[in-house]
């Protein structure tokens, strides 16, 4: 069996250097700064602002590394912001149809809301986008960069497994509970939060780590079928390298590969080989005809619709599970 942290490493390595090649003409390494420019372009263009060399920096979102993990009590506060947040989904969104004095009552709740963040000293754990989003008023567009609340109990559902409210994470094909769940846990807005901060206690580091090395395994698996979708397979020859790589771990884990006669085939056995062994190491359920296994089917066969949620649902957990392993200041995803 591959150590903890095996699969995940050589995923990412052969993955980047499989885009490295489809985004480019493999043929002729890149040599001078136009080709690698092409290349930054190229990956920009099939995942935004991400790609295989944010994904291996400690944030999905490029976020600089904390120098350690945050201390349990900013995880309580963290937990509090996420309910607020999650609260304050429920509201009416500008443009939707609301009757005047319900905008007026959601309102009032919502300047609830901040008060008593503010007065229970938490505002500070929310980021700057966050309290922007907090403090537009209820019914009036938000700035164009601020996070995306409607998600806010993803993020709050892996924050509340990380201090042991809750036994298991929820499976990464599956929603969080809805806020009247997880709301359970917490106290409600409004009141005193000293006794929940200071008894909050948090999971061992091995248990989010290995957590988050799951959600990193399902992140990649969503993001190569973006890239594979829309790039281009290098050939044979250019991925040689990478073939005898991917060969020798499977012989370390005595995982039988199939044939591999370019790059959409070396991308399938990847794919095999990364299910079986995020696997065995319980990292993820067993696969479905060699893939991932997701709402009961292979992701690769997975609808386009059912993979954007997916995608969505595993970033935003990925998220969280970074910043608790102190791989990542992101914590809201403005701008995404």
């Amino acid at each position: 069996m591959n150590r903890p942290g095996t699969g995940v490493a050589l995923f990412l390595s052969l993955l980047g250097a499989f885009v490295s090649c489809a985004a480019v003409s493999c043929s002729s390494p890149p040599s001078t700064p136009q080709h690698q420019q092409t290349r930054e372009e190229r990956l920009r263009e099939l995942y935004g602002s991400g790609g295989p060399d944010s994904v291996s920096r400690p944030s999905v979102d490029g976020a600089t590394a904390r120098s350690a993990p945050p201390l349990v009590q900013e995880v309580a506060r963290r937990a509090l912001v996420l309910r607020a947040l999650a609260e304050l989904s429920t509201f009416p969104r500008a443009g939707e149809s609301a009757a005047p004095a319900a905008i007026r009552h959601f309102e009032e709740e919502r300047q609830n809301l901040v008060r008593w963040l503010k007065s229970e000293r938490i505002w500070g754990a929310a980021s700057n986008a966050e309290r922007t989003l907090l403090g537009t008023p209820v019914g009036t567009p938000p700035p164009s960069e601020t996070p995306d609340v409607a998600s806010a109990h993803e993020q709050l559902a892996v924050i509340l497994w990380a201090l042991r409210f809750r036994n298991e994470l929820p499976a990464f094909d599956a929603r969080a509970p809805s806020l009247s769940v997880l709301g359970r846990s917490l106290p409600t807005s409004g009141s005193a939060t000293a006794q929940f901060i200071e008894g909050a206690r948090l999971r061992p580091a091995s248990e989010i780590q290995h957590a988050r090395e799951a959600a990193e395994m399902w992140f990649l698996r969503s993001w190569v079928r973006d890239v594979v979708e829309q790039g281009n397979p290098p050939e044979a020859e250019a991925i040689e390298p990478m073939v005898e790589d991917l060969r020798a771990k499977a012989r370390e884990a005595n995982f039988d590969l199939g044939p591999i006669r370019d790059g959409r085939s070396f991308f399938q056995e990847l794919i095999r080989f990364s299910a079986h062994d995020a696997h065995v190491r319980r990292l993820t359920p067993p696969p479905i005809a060699d893939d991932f296994p997701a709402l009961g089917k292979a992701y690769r066969d997975l609808s386009g619709a059912d993979h954007r949620r997916l995608s969505v649902l595993v970033r935003r957990r990925l998220m969280a599970l970074n910043w608790l392993a102190g791989r990542g200041d992101e914590i809201d995803g403005a701008g995404e």
